[in-house]
């Protein structure tokens, strides 16, 4: 995953030589996944958000960048442009929300509560702008 949108961009092996304005460090609460929508415990530690868990609603901020064993450090990417290509997102249904596990989808969701995370740009590029949720069960 590439940030395209800052000063700093990651280089071949995907990891970014220092912090951005964009990302920060944090100690993995469980293990993470790489691209995943995360949240914090009380520690301050990341885990992964799950839109069937009203606990996290409004308390997303960042997508992961890498994959981590849990008390491992993971980069969080906060906000703006980036790229992977791997990434087959759909422009014609540019909102990404969060689903279970972090997991992205473009995909509206019909339980829990929806949040859009973020926007795609083309098939392989994702602005991330992670909006205020919306409860859509109690």
């Amino acid at each position: 995953m590439n940030i395209i949108d800052t000063i700093l961009s990651a280089n071949a092996s995907g990891i970014l030589p220092t912090e951005s304005p964009s990302t920060r460090e944090f100690i993995a609460a469980e293990q993470v996944g790489d691209g995943r929508v995360v949240t914090t415990n009380s520690q301050g530690e990341v885990y992964h958000a799950d839109n069937t868990n009203p606990a996290h609603a409004g308390r997303m901020f960042g997508l992961t960048l890498g994959s981590a064993a849990a008390g491992s450090m993971v980069k969080v990417f906060f906000a703006g442009l980036l790229e992977d290509s791997s990434w087959q997102w759909n422009p014609n249904k540019p909102q990404l929300f969060l689903s279970t596990n972090g997991v992205l989808t473009q995909t509206i969701p019909t339980t829990g509560f929806s949040c859009v995370v973020g926007y795609c740009v083309s098939a392989t590029k994702l602005f991330v702008d992670i909006q205020p949720p919306t409860i859509l069960s109690p």
